[in-house]
């Protein structure tokens, strides 16, 4: 269980360089019977013990909108009280802060697929908290072929077929295509982003979306332009309702 700022920064320093040595030998089962943030002994296979996974989830105030932490007397951030995006709602249960900021990295950039596991439980608690109903069906935000081709593992698809898997909801992971290859977005802002990732998606199988509720999957919504982009295409394809299921989000800066 997470413990204090120091507590914890300490043993994901440890956790960090034990992991090196123990994915490359055959001790690497040790580090999966381990909370991936408290290094406690975890009774599952998850990343995350049971009692991080709720500590991480700890309530704050956020736009009913795009998830983006409020004031406690807000319920809608200014930017979504000015500019309606074109998705519903995000449900991202956790903030791209340390230490979930590093689990997210060893998730994408390690392609360390047991994170998954523990990120679509908090998902589905999280999304639990509305009285809505399921969506019809999953995507995943996706990636250009060339991208694929380099990175070898695509995060978002990997999460939306553990989400898929524990929901029962259909997942077509050919919803949404890259159609353009876009230029990096880490240190670009909201604006840049939105030029960058405009008309870079289409959408396949139309008559998949018509009159259909969708949930795209991302791991980390940041400001929000490329799930906006993507839901743009497909309620101009048809689709009724848009959500966002993601494990985090960035805070405002």
């Amino acid at each position: 269980m997470i413990k204090s700022d120091q507590d914890l920064s300490t043993k994901i320093r440890i956790l960090v360089n034990k992991s090196k040595y123990l994915f490359n030998t055959p001790y690497k089962h040790l580090l999966l019977n381990r909370c991936h943030l408290c290094n406690k002994h975890s009774d599952s296979h998850n990343a995350l013990c049971k009692n991080c996974l709720e500590d991480i989830q700890a309530s704050q105030p956020k736009c009913a909108t795009c998830s983006i932490t409020v004031r406690a007397h807000e319920s809608i951030c200014n930017d979504c009280k000015n500019t309606q995006p074109y998705f519903d709602q995000i449900f991202a249960p956790c903030s791209y802060e340390f230490p979930i900021s590093k689990l997210c990295q060893d998730f994408k950039f390690l392609a360390k697929k047991y994170i998954a596991e523990s990120m679509s439980i908090a998902i589905i608690e999280n999304r639990k908290l509305s009285n809505a109903d399921y969506p019809d069906l999953l995507c995943a935000i996706p990636m250009h072929p060339k991208k694929h081709e380099e990175h070898q593992f695509d995060q978002a698809n990997e999460l939306a077929t553990r989400l898929s898997h524990k929901t029962g909801i259909r997942y077509r992971n050919n919803l949404l295509v890259k159609t353009n290859e876009t230029k990096q977005q880490k240190r670009s802002n909201k604006a840049a982003r939105l030029k960058n990732i405009k008309n870079s998606f289409s959408v396949r199988n139309i008559e998949f979306v018509k009159g259909k509720s969708i949930a795209i999957v991302d791991d980390v919504v940041t400001t929000g332009a490329t799930v906006d982009e993507a839901s743009r295409m497909l309620k101009q394809a048809g689709a009724k309702r848009i959500e966002i299921w993601a494990f985090a989000r960035t805070p405002k800066q």
